[in-house]
């Protein structure tokens, strides 16, 4: 729906499954289960999770930048100090493991890059 993909992709059912998003999803997910070994699976989603974090630990920063006014029922706990420090050691884990595993790091950010957004 974001435009990210076309827009049968993002068609939903009467029941509101997303069957091209999901279809694709399962597409790429048969893809890498086949393109390797358990070892290389796992060195992929762990290359992929620290994207993750990040993004997430960036996105905090965004939001308090781009909404300062906006009610937060959650707080971040020594933000922004505490923050930093686990933005920090995300960055150097996913800088290390794009050292290590460049094949990993290529495969994850191809996947990250066209995997559907969930909003």
């Amino acid at each position: 729906r974001d435009g990210l993909l076309s827009e049968k992709a993002a068609t939903v059912s009467d029941g509101g499954t997303p069957r091209g998003a999901l279809l694709f999803s399962s597409a790429a997910v048969i893809l890498v289960i086949l393109s390797g070994s358990f070892e290389q699976i796992i060195a992929l989603f762990a290359v992929l999770f620290l994207v993750l974090y990040v993004s997430a630990f960036l996105a905090v920063f965004v939001l308090r930048q781009r909404e300062p006014a906006l009610s937060r029922p959650y707080r971040a706990l020594g933000y922004p100090f505490t923050t930093t420090i686990v933005l920090a050691g995300s960055v150097v884990f996913l800088a290390v493991a794009v050292v290590e595993d460049p094949r990993s790091a290529l495969i994850a950010a191809v996947l990250a890059g066209f995997w559907p957004s969930s909003t």
